[in-house]
């Protein structure tokens, strides 16, 4: 009360609002190429994270020690997790994206914001490849160590994780029980893609083959089929 007047003093509440960080996509280590004149002979690999947060993508010929080649930095592509689009940073294609396979509605990078399936066009509006679901979904992590369950091995050895390569596939050796060291060094290597979810033999020993089921019925060379539960593996001489 000041001068028999009372005063209501209100003071106004500060409010805090907090935004919470949202961290952005993990890049994956391969965008494949699944249509257009590329297919089969080229991929795009992740090469570095740039200063500005930017997944660098360089175009990759398939068979080759990444990256070995400088010129195909001409080629390269960024993508963007704040915005989820493509950027066309190299000198030569692809320039340009499609809404389709059929070149329609053609229109200078970068791609739209979410679309499904990002067509790439040279230049001169040539097809040139389309890769899908490029957002980033990460790849599951690699198991440990793949027990034998069955077989001549099952006693005495696993696959035990080692790495995973610049390909974004995941490199198992062959160990014996409760060891981590290697067994024949990498002579039995294999590696999961978790991308076609198959195993491929990339060392120079068995195993080579696979059957559908443990009599050795229909056995096929390497890799597997997509998805199989079980997994028999068999040397050259059907063993």
């Amino acid at each position: 009360m000041v001068d028999g007047i009372t005063y209501l003093i209100v003071e106004t509440p500060v409010v805090v609002v907090v935004i919470p960080v949202v961290e952005p996509p993990e890049p994956v280590a391969r965008i494949v190429i699944t249509d257009g004149s590329w297919e089969g002979g080229y991929d795009y690999l992740y090469f570095e994270t740039t200063s500005e947060g930017r997944f660098l993508y360089r175009l990759n010929p398939m068979g080759k020690t990444p990256f070995e080649d400088p010129d195909y930095v001409v080629y390269d592509i960024e993508y963007e997790p704040n915005d989820g689009k493509f950027y066309d940073v190299g000198t030569n294609r692809p320039s340009k994206y499609g809404q389709d396979n059929t070149g329609t509605n053609i229109l200078p990078l970068p791609t739209s914001s979410n679309m499904p399936i990002i067509y790439l066009y040279n230049s001169d509006d040539g097809f040139s490849f389309q890769f899908d679901n490029p957002y980033y979904v990460a790849p599951p992590e690699p198991v440990a160590r793949i027990v034998g369950t069955g077989g001549d091995w099952e006693t005495n050895y696993d696959y035990l994780y080692f790495e995973t390569t610049p390909e974004g596939r995941y490199l198992y050796g062959l160990v014996h029980k409760s060891t981590t060291t290697k067994y024949a060094d990498d002579t039995r290597d294999i590696e999961y893609d978790p991308i076609d979810k198959k195993f491929h033999d990339v060392g120079g020993a068995f195993p080579h083959l696979w059957g559908q089921d443990n009599t050795g019925t229909n056995i096929l060379d390497f890799p597997t089929l997509s998805n199989m539960e079980t997994h028999y593996w068999y040397r050259l001489n059907g063993g």
